[in-house]
C-alpha cells in the first residue's frame, strides 16, 4: 500500500489506496444517512394518512369554486386546500365555520379543519359572493 500525502478525506475515499477501516466507516455513515433520509421522506407521506387527515382541494377559477360542494366524513380532521387561479385576490369566508382567510391572485392557502359535526357548511369568495360560493357537506 502507498502512503498518500496532502490529500483530503474525500480523495481518500475515491482512491484505491484508501485505508480499509476509514473506507468502511465512511461507507457505513453514508448508508445510514441515506437510509434515514429515505425513511423520513416515506413517513412524511404516511403520517398524515395515519393521523386520519386527508386533503380536500377547492379551485377558484373565473370567480367560481370547483367543485362547489365538498363531502367530508364527520368527526375527522382534514386539510382544505384553496387554490386561486384568478388574476385577482379574494377572501375565502365561511360564517358557518367562523373563518376568513385572504388568498392572493394565483396563490394557495391550506386550512386545517375539523373534526366537524354532520351538516352543511357554506362558504363564499367574499369579492364575488354571487358566483363564488359553495358548501362543505359533512356526513
Amino acid at each position: 500500500m502507498q502512503i498518500i500525502r496532502n490529500t483530503d478525506p474525500l480523495t481518500l475515499l475515491i482512491r484505491e489506496e484508501c485505508p480499509m477501516p476509514l473506507f468502511r466507516f465512511r461507507r457505513a455513515a453514508l448508508l445510514a444517512v441515506s437510509l434515514s433520509l429515505s425513511l423520513s421522506l416515506s413517513l412524511s407521506a404516511v403520517v398524515p394518512a395515519l393521523a386520519g387527515e386527508d386533503e380536500q382541494v377547492l379551485v377558484l377559477r373565473n370567480h367560481r369554486f370547483e367543485p362547489d360542494e365538498l363531502t367530508v366524513p364527520a368527526g375527522r380532521r382534514f386539510t382544505l386546500v384553496v387554490r386561486n387561479l384568478d388574476s385577482t385576490g379574494d377572501e375565502f369566508e365561511s360564517h358557518d365555520l367562523k373563518l376568513e382567510k385572504r388568498i392572493g391572485a394565483n396563490a394557495e392557502i391550506r386550512l386545517k379543519l375539523g373534526p366537524l359535526q354532520p351538516g352543511s357548511y357554506g362558504f363564499v369568495g367574499e369579492q364575488h359572493e354571487d358566483t363564488a360560493k359553495g358548501t362543505i357537506s359533512v356526513k
